[in-house]
């Protein structure tokens, strides 16, 4: 199902292009959570609901990711991952990789808190319709046990 600006899907909001959620029946993610392609047609960004941070805390969110790579270019799958002024971008790359089979890298970003309040973005750095699959996102901080945020 394709998601354009202003839409929301759970926690998440659509912020620029367009994204999918790709259907459990079509593919699933690790634990069979939910997958959203970055770029439903066009590069696409979405922003998480703001959580509550604690200035100058450490957090780390572990995402799993994959690449819609059934056309386009075959070689890598590239997005952006950024929250509270911290920016890093990030490849999958197919050589070797089998998409279809449920093969998924976790990745980890890290930021430090500049507020009370943050908002965490993904965004596609593939202006095609085959962007970067994410899944299974969780925020966690030193201090807490439990995620702050599971998607």
């Amino acid at each position: 199902t394709i998601y354009g600006v202003g839409q929301s899907i759970g926690n998440w909001t659509v912020t620029s292009g367009n994204v999918d959620l790709t259907p459990y029946s079509h593919f699933a993610g690790p634990n069979n959570s939910h997958v959203i392609d970055l770029s439903g047609g066009q590069a696409g960004s979405i922003a998480s609901t703001s959580f509550t941070t604690e200035i100058g805390d450490t957090y780390q969110v572990r995402f799993a990711l994959n690449g819609n790579f059934s056309g386009g270019d075959q070689v890598s799958r590239d997005l952006r991952v950024s929250a509270a002024g911290t920016v890093q971008d990030f490849t999958i790359d197919h050589i070797g990789t089998d998409w279809n089979n449920g093969f998924w890298e976790y990745r980890v970003f890290e930021f430090v808190a500049t507020g009370s309040d943050t908002t965490l973005s993904f965004t596609s750095l593939e202006n095609t319709n085959f962007g970067a699959y994410i899944s299974d996102i969780i925020i966690t901080t030193g201090r807490t046990v439990q995620p702050l945020v599971v998607w």
